[in-house]
């Protein structure tokens, strides 16, 4: 597949790539290369008929391990048989039954990895596989939730790929075809594995690698003569034997005219036609546009083009039933609808208060759920009627006064409401707001005292409030203080105390380690020098 050699030529511009690179971008895929893959696990049982759906479930890894990158794919598929390239398809298809019956044989005789080998050689993918893994695409639930779009190509899916890149749908291309290259695709991704982990080759970089090719036509000049999958090569030209040929020239005429002088007459002649057809199907293959819904050509075609160049390429589906297109029900997709459904889960949710679907916040916590409650039921609803002035202070309804007793303050603005605010229940509502009304210790009182009483009395207010004066002392009532006396516990430990404290510790030097020497240790009595 591809052209021969053209990999290993680039590898000093290749560069390893991770598709989380991609992630919030749309990247299409060759869907045939990763069938071709998935079918290498199962080759015995599809040589010999056996119904298996390994090489779908390799399919589909690789599908989800996009979808966990946050990468949106698009399939391309191979559709109808290029008329163009029939006889490399005939050469094939030939090796591939060769290869099959060499299976078949070493398998009856028990070779059984020679067999497999065999097997590897003859896979191909035909279009019931493909409908296979379609018709399991749709079924999935999974896939129909990351709304993964497929596309069967008219023909080749290269110049579908090709032309899905350069249209801007997609941003790069996942492939095993080095024929994307030829096509002018910008930047083509090969050898993905399961982990999401390839190599990356960027158009332009080609440029700078190959001597003497400076645009896109002379490194497609340079891909034909060395061979591709619409013409093989001339007997002694590959790729560096190509690049000399075309490095030199400028137009198609000019590199025919080597093959002529090089190569016998006939043979020449032939392969100047050839060569015009394969450069046509490099340029001007039907591919599907997703956008009108409509069958179009790779390129707009020249007016000078002959239509004997065009005869290798098919004609167009557009107004054709063709069994193998109908699932080109391939609608173009909102991908910027696609990314936010499928990360939807991802999103931080405080993030979303401002849109539509957050307009209300709502209280995760029970008990201001509770307070919210209690306010909406003491707040009036009607403005109440001023009182006449009075000479008196107003009550005092802030501060520690009105926070040391909660209750008796709710009862009393409860009771100048209108009859038109519903009241307090006095069983559930006032529970709720003295738990949350419970006054704490103050962090900024001082206390100087050592005896505090064992409750507080009403000049000790608990609630939290600014540090007090200087002056302040709490008042204590010595008279109904209660002075226990200490338990024997406590009596015999702070006798024991008292008593070693009149004599020195007799390990006190034996802890320094230079004072060893000095010291003499007597197991019952003090220890001297």
């Amino acid at each position: 597949m591809g052209i021969q050699g053209l990999i290993p030529l680039l590898k000093s511009i290749q560069k390893p790539v991770e598709i989380s690179e991609y992630a919030g971008q749309v990247v299409a895929v060759d869907g045939h290369c990763w069938l071709h893959r998935g079918a290498f696990s199962c080759a015995s049982e599809l040589a010999r008929g056996i119904e298996t759906n390994a090489f779908v479930e390799y399919f589909m890894n690789l599908v989800k391990m996009l979808v966990f990158y946050k990468v949106v794919p698009i399939i391309v598929f191979d559709g109808q048989q290029l008329p163009i390239k029939q006889v490399t398809t005939d050469s094939r298809a030939t090796f591939r039954s060769t290869k099959l019956k060499e299976g078949k044989a070493l398998l009856k005789d028990g070779k059984i990895s020679e067999a497999n080998k065999c097997f590897q050689q003859a896979i191909s993918i035909i279009p019931s596989m493909v409908a296979k893994v379609i018709k399991v695409r749709h079924t999935l639930h999974e896939l129909d939730r990351h709304k993964v779009q497929h596309i069967v190509s008219p023909y080749e899916a290269d110049p579908q790929l090709a032309y899905m890149l350069k249209s801007g749908q997609v941003k790069a291309v996942i492939t095993e075809d080095s024929d994307l290259l030829a096509f002018g695709c910008s930047n083509v991704i090969f050898k993905m594995d399961r982990s999401g982990e390839g190599v990356q080759i960027s158009y332009t970089d080609v440029f700078d690698q190959v001597a003497g090719i400076t645009d896109a036509h002379k490194f497609r000049y340079m891909c034909i003569l060395s061979g591709c999958d619409y013409l093989p090569s001339l007997p002694g030209i590959g790729l560096r034997k190509a690049s000399d040929i075309v490095k030199g020239r400028k137009t198609i005429k000019d590199i025919l005219q080597v093959v002529q002088n090089r190569f016998a007459k006939e043979i020449a002649n032939e392969y100047s036609d050839k060569f015009a057809k394969a450069d046509a199907a490099f340029l001007y293959q039907f591919v599907f546009d997703p956008t009108s819904r409509t069958y179009v050509r790779l390129n707009p075609l020249p007016q000078d083009i002959k239509v004997d160049h065009l005869s290798g390429l098919g004609e167009s589906p557009q107004n054709r039933d063709i069994p193998l297109l109908k699932s080109n029900n391939a609608i173009h997709l909102d991908h910027d609808r696609i990314l936010k459904e499928s990360n939807k889960e991802n999103i931080d949710p405080f993030a979303q208060l401002g849109t539509s679907e957050f307009n209300e916040f709502e209280f995760d916590d029970k008990a201001l759920q509770d307070m919210e409650i209690l306010l909406k039921k003491v707040e009036p609803v009607v403005k109440p009627s001023l009182p006449p002035p009075s000479s008196s202070p107003p009550p005092r309804m802030f501060g520690p006064r009105y926070i040391s007793s909660p209750l008796k303050s709710i009862t009393n603005v409860n009771s100048s409401l209108p009859r038109s605010v519903p009241s307090v229940n006095t069983t559930t509502d006032r529970a709720r707001l003295t738990a949350l009304l419970k006054p704490k210790m103050s962090t900024f009182t001082v206390w100087k005292d050592k005896e505090l009483p064992k409750k507080p009395t009403k000049s000790i207010f608990r609630a939290r409030s600014p540090p007090p004066p200087s002056s302040f002392k709490p008042v204590l009532n010595k008279e109904n203080v209660v002075h226990t006396p200490p338990s024997i516990k406590y009596q015999s430990s702070q006798k024991r105390k008292s008593i070693l404290a009149d004599y020195p510790d007799p390990f006190a030097k034996i802890k320094k380690p230079f004072a060893l020497a000095d010291t003499s240790i007597v197991r019952r009595g003090i220890c001297k020098k």
